[in-house]
């Protein structure tokens, strides 16, 4: 399906990559992404625990829709 995407933060493309072969020197092994369609602006966060993705996302979100005064529509 296309979708024709025009206000930022309306749909997200989001993945989480690790763990990574290399530990950091902050012991980081898992990494966030979220692209966003409108925009084509990519956020990237590092991840201690793959567990905490979740948290991320909500914070992310949070954020976005605040800074844009727009709803996420899909992830």
């Amino acid at each position: 399906m296309h979708m024709s995407i025009s206000k930022p933060v309306k749909l997200i493309y989001s993945d989480v990559l690790g763990p990574t072969l290399l530990l950091s020197t902050s012991g980081v092994i898992y990494y966030i992404s979220f692209l966003d369609v409108a925009t084509k602006f990519l956020w990237l966060f590092h991840l201690k625990l793959k567990s905490d993705a979740h948290h991320i996302f909500i914070l992310f979100q949070a954020n976005m829709e605040h800074q844009f005064n727009s709803k996420l529509k899909a992830l």
